[in-house]
């Protein structure tokens, strides 16, 4: 039950650092996103799947400040996330899109 919780939880918040990044709020938008690796980093967040979208998403807000470095950083922790998490359709999608984004960048 706490599983589901707290899935549904991070899945908020990254939905919301979208939304406030669509806002133009990058620095909001990677705070929230901050707070999510940290848990991770913490070990109180195991989702490999949702934290690969997590340091994609943040490699994209670097990206758009033009933060080459740390774009591909965050993508490359993105990608050893998802390289943990379960296959499945969206991770290999997400893989691809990592893939595309280090290669063009």
């Amino acid at each position: 039950e706490f599983d589901k919780i707290q899935k549904a939880w991070i899945e908020i918040k990254i939905a919301y650092a979208r939304a406030i990044w669509t806002e133009h709020q990058n620095q909001k938008a990677r705070e929230i996103l901050s707070e999510l690796m940290a848990q991770y980093q913490e070990g109180s967040i195991s989702d490999h799947a949702q934290m690969a979208n997590v340091y994609w998403i943040y490699g994209a807000l670097h990206l758009e400040k033009k933060e080459m470095k740390e774009a591909l950083e965050k993508y490359d922790l993105a990608l050893s996330a998802s390289l943990l998490a379960p296959k499945s359709a969206k991770m290999t999608e997400l893989q691809e899109n990592l893939f595309w984004s280090i290669f063009w960048n």
